[in-house]
């Protein structure tokens, strides 16, 4: 790309592109790779933006489209990918997040999902409901939808909040002040690069423990696996992790409401080291081969007026949980039995009963077995039976093998 190029025809329309690329990046390095890869975009669709009488379009439908598919790209490669291209330094711009109005706007557009940013950035241009369609390549209906979507539900919001709290650091402080404000710092080190990574919100910082905000409960789970492998590698303490998605309100650029409430409490229950989610961050990424659950049962938790089922995620690491009476067993018999894994185990015996059986009948028909090899087979696997469910009560398989499990 020749400069007079970038300085004829682009550096014109650069408050449109850092404006979109500042809706779509947490880091300063992120916002300048992406500035980069639009501005080598319209380098390469030059002729046909010239085409056209009005270039503010189309800059700003290649800056949405790649800062979109590049925001979808770096959630399956977070490393960086992007063209050997030093254009943006000619802009002389200083850090465009050290402005902390601008931050807290932008951080509130970030809230929204990665389309409705797009939407509300023209919206805020003055752009009419057509002017915007023709833009996201929609109709001008859908786009009046969504706007008055984003409108009413400004305040009420469905979020995955997490809270996380390091493991007796009241009573270090108690003991060494210092080492424990060390402590405090080494964490927030450890979490910030995460959050940002997985498009998480910092709110607040609580002593010890910190309050995030994520889009989506994958993104959560996610990041609070990279916390806690992290702080395994570099905290000399233990964090606990608690989520919960859930209903918020948003006000005074604070945020309040059960969803508040529940991931608190989850977290307060949470073994060292471990993280603990409730049932609608457990159902939301269900479908996640990598990611499993251990159902520990229904939480009371202080303050919320309904038992809350929790999960404890498991993998190389986490702590099998010890419940030690925070969980009533899923208010059920049959709650427990699912819970350890017993209904799966009943399941399988009786399979394996039946097909054995089956396979003896039809072997007694070629082969010279005695009469009494049926009986024999069938009275093995009567008697078995109650011993496959009390190891399957007992215990479950570990990443290190057979593990007994703990009563709620």
């Amino acid at each position: 790309m020749s400069s007079d190029f970038y300085t004829s025809s682009i550096l014109p329309y650069a408050p449109i592109i850092i404006k979109i690329c500042r809706a779509y990046t947490n880091t300063q390095q992120d916002f300048e790779d992406y500035y980069k890869e639009v501005c080598l975009q319209i380098w390469n669709v030059k002729d046909k933006i010239s085409e056209h009488s009005d270039c503010s379009t189309w800059i700003y439908k290649i800056s949405l489209n790649v800062c979109l598919t590049l925001l979808k790209q770096r959630k399956n490669n977070p490393k960086h990918f992007f063209s050997n291209f030093s254009a943006v330094e000619t802009l002389e711009h200083s850090n465009v997040f050290g402005d902390e109005s601008l931050n807290q706007l932008f951080d509130t557009i970030k809230q929204l999902s990665e389309v409705d940013r797009g939407v509300i950035l023209l919206y805020l241009e003055e752009m009419s409901n057509q002017e915007i369609a023709d833009i996201m390549g929609t109709n001008a209906d859908k786009i009046g939808a969504r706007i008055r979507s984003i409108k009413e539900g400004h305040t009420r919001q469905l979020a995955s909040i997490m809270f996380t709290d390091i493991v007796g650091y009241t009573a270090l402080m108690g003991k060494d002040e210092a080492k424990a404000l060390a402590m405090v710092r080494k964490s927030k080190e450890i979490q910030q690069p995460m959050v940002e990574k997985h498009n998480g919100r910092w709110l607040k910082e609580m002593g010890d423990g910190t309050m995030l905000r994520f889009p989506s409960a994958l993104d959560a789970v996610l990041c609070a696996k990279e916390i806690q492998r992290g702080a395994r590698a570099d905290l000399d303490c233990q964090l606990r992790i608690g989520i919960h998605l859930g209903d918020i309100v948003e006000e005074n650029e604070d945020i309040y409401g059960d969803g508040v409430n529940i991931a608190s409490r989850i977290q307060s229950i949470a073994d060292p080291g471990g993280i603990y989610v409730s049932e609608s961050v457990a159902k939301a990424v269900r479908g996640h081969a990598d990611i499993h659950w251990q159902y520990l049962g229904e939480a009371e938790l202080k303050n919320v007026d309904y038992p809350v089922k929790t999960y404890a995620l498991q993998g190389v690491g986490l702590p099998d949980p010890e419940i030690n009476g925070k969980m009533k067993p899923g208010g059920k018999f049959w709650a427990e039995a699912r819970r350890r894994g017993v209904i799966s185990a009943i399941v399988a015996y009786t399979f394996m009963s039946f097909l054995l059986i089956f396979l003896s009948g039809e072997a007694e028909s070629w082969l010279a077995m005695p009469d009494w090899t049926l009986p024999a087979l069938v009275t093995m696997l009567v008697v078995g039976f109650p011993y496959a469910i009390y190891f399957a009560w007992n215990y479950k398989r570990g990443p290190k093998g057979f593990i007994r499990i703990r009563n709620l």
